[in-house]
């Protein structure tokens, strides 16, 4: 046993500066993006980052609430652009406020995650998470033909589709300006096959 130990640990110690050598996926990656990533690298195995979710109607509450309780915040702090209505839970109404309080909590040192639950592109928000974002068993879960006329450019599926990712490059473009590090989700569960996004990814 204390030979396999000691194999694994010769192994990490050998494989762990060619994982923190390694540069972006993205070619195209901001200064800011290549500093959260060697932030990221510089802390592998010596710490734990600890986050807190917020739901768009709670803003930051929690954060508050775990302040109170441990006398620290986490790393970081996310949010979900949202997709039902008017001072629901998910309101789409608060995505401003995210992009505010993001920019605001990033300027306090949080690393910002933000996620986008995007609503079947057959259907307009706002909508109720069930049968809205996760369609699988609902008349609203996109059938093959629907697949391919959503990545077919141009068609009347395509088009409602892009609509909805220029709403949110919107805020995006806001947090780009202010140049927030975002550790970005645009498509959250999209390895679930419930909800109607299951193959996008960023």
């Amino acid at each position: 046993m204390n030979k396999i130990a000691l194999i694994l640990s010769i192994c990490l110690f050998l494989c762990t500066p060619y994982i923190r050598a390694q540069a972006p996926v993205n070619l195209k990656a901001s200064p800011e993006a290549i500093a959260l990533l060697n932030y990221i690298y510089s802390i592998s195995g010596k710490q734990i980052l600890t986050g807190q979710h917020a739901a768009p109607l709670m803003n930051s509450i929690p954060l508050s609430v775990i302040h109170r309780n441990t006398q620290n915040y986490p790393a970081l702090f996310g949010q979900d652009f949202g997709f039902s209505y008017p001072g629901y839970w998910d309101g789409a109404n608060f995505r401003q406020r995210i992009v505010d309080e993001a920019i605001i909590r990033h300027e306090q040192g949080f690393i910002i995650t933000l996620m986008w639950h995007a609503v079947v592109p057959t259907l307009d928000e706002p909508v109720n998470f069930k049968p809205g974002v996760l369609t699988q068993g609902s008349d609203n879960h996109l059938t093959q033909e629907q697949w391919q006329e959503l990545v077919t450019e141009g068609t009347h599926l395509n088009e409602r589709w892009k609509s909805q990712v220029d709403v949110i490059a919107w805020f995006l473009k806001q947090l780009k300006y202010a140049t927030i590090k975002l550790k970005n989700l645009p498509w959250a569960k999209t390895d679930n096959p419930r909800v109607h996004y299951p193959m996008l990814i960023d």
